[in-house]
């Protein structure tokens, strides 16, 4: 196995006090009035397909362009907390990521050894997130996002103690402000980012400061944000058009934050085909609800085409399920269904508790 280089890519940040501890509020969430009850609604009822943009998804293997492939990159959905559960990767998951050079996932929340205060829904992972990353790859080889709407719950020092407990087991982190991307071998730039913080923090990399400019530290650059909206199986329209922008100044977009799994799809500008995947969902969850169950691993090849320019190649996806029974995160033998989007559909409209993201064949 070779040895991949990792490089952080170090900005300065012009606020004097971006590092220093802030109060943070019990009661929190990232919402205006309408976004908020329809969080909870779907929270409720199970995700929705409604204020959709009709997305079709990728099917599951598919060539985008004709690349000379270099890297083989992994992404996998949300790591959610799981509790006192011991969750293992089943053997086709293990399988399924085998041979990836880099492991890529966001840690939705922070590794909090001590007891902390309540915090409404707060994201407190323990140790044995680690572990379960370490059976996925080896831990030279994993990439964490921590730019998420749950970094900020237990304040600034949780947060700082969260990334050394997972840098000192040799995993590569970003997200902070001052280090919001990596560069990988040497040619791919990922860059961590969000669009929602539930808590007032100046400590973490958000996706409008983060976007406006691609780094030119890459020959490829992958934007990471933390965007969208939750329990909703399709990207907004407005989502939508500003991922066209985007992909002017960024080779290929994977995103997070709906808790489910959203279109992983493509658009074409000349000869040239930009992967994006809209959410990649759950990999893992302790909730009882089913809607936080189910996500998407994502396998790309990138490397250069004729022209020398870095593009992805080969790229496969599969639905992941957690089985909390068996207490393990395993392939999905197909994904659950969902209805094609529909923008005229009314409040009281839902989809079928059982979802899925169709392909296109």
């Amino acid at each position: 196995m070779r040895n991949i280089q990792f490089e952080k890519l170090r900005t300065t940040v012009p606020d004097q006090d971006w590092r220093e501890e802030r109060p943070t509020r019990r009661f929190a969430q990232p919402y205006g009035l309408a976004d908020g009850f329809r969080w909870v609604r779907n929270n409720l009822l199970g995700p929705s397909a409604q204020s959709a943009a009709p997305v079709p998804s990728l099917p599951r293997c598919s060539r985008l362009n004709d690349v000379d492939p270099r890297l083989k990159l992994a992404f996998v959905g949300d790591l959610m907390p799981f509790g006192h559960a011991v969750l293992r990767p089943g053997r086709r998951l293990r399988a399924f990521l085998s041979g990836a050079d880099v492991l890529i996932g966001n840690l939705e929340g922070c590794i909090v050894d001590v007891p902390a205060h309540r915090v409404f829904l707060g994201q407190r992972h323990s140790h044995r997130v680690i572990d379960f990353l370490e059976s996925l790859a080896p831990r030279a080889r994993i990439v964490l996002g921590c730019a998420n709407n749950h970094v900020g719950d237990y304040g600034f020092t949780a947060f700082t103690e969260s990334c050394r407990a997972l840098e000192e087991r040799g995993i590569a982190v970003i997200g902070r402000r001052d280090e919001a991307s990596i560069v990988i071998a040497g040619s791919v730039c990922v860059s961590a980012c969000t669009a929602w913080s539930n808590q007032q923090c100046r400590y973490v990399a958000m996706l409008e400061e983060v976007a406006a400019d691609a780094p030119a530290n890459g020959k490829m650059n992958i934007l990471f944000p933390h965007w969208g909206h939750e329990m909703e199986l399709f990207p907004r329209l407005q989502q939508v058009a500003r991922t066209r922008e985007l992909l002017a100044r960024w080779d290929m977009i994977v995103g997070h934050h709906s808790h489910c799994p959203q279109p992983v799809a493509c658009q074409t500008a000349g000869r040239r085909r930009q992967l994006i995947a809209y959410s990649l969902g759950d990999l893992t969850s302790g909730l009882r609800l089913e809607g936080y169950r189910h996500g998407i691993v994502l396998t790309a090849h990138v490397g250069p085409d004729r022209q020398g320019n870095w593009q992805a190649g080969e790229v496969r996806w599969c639905p992941t399920r957690v089985d909390p029974e068996r207490q393990s995160v395993e392939l999905a033998a197909r994904a659950p269904r969902a209805p094609a989007p529909d923008t005229r559909r009314t409040a009281s409209s839902r989809t079928d508790r059982s979802f899925e993201i169709r392909s296109m064949r």
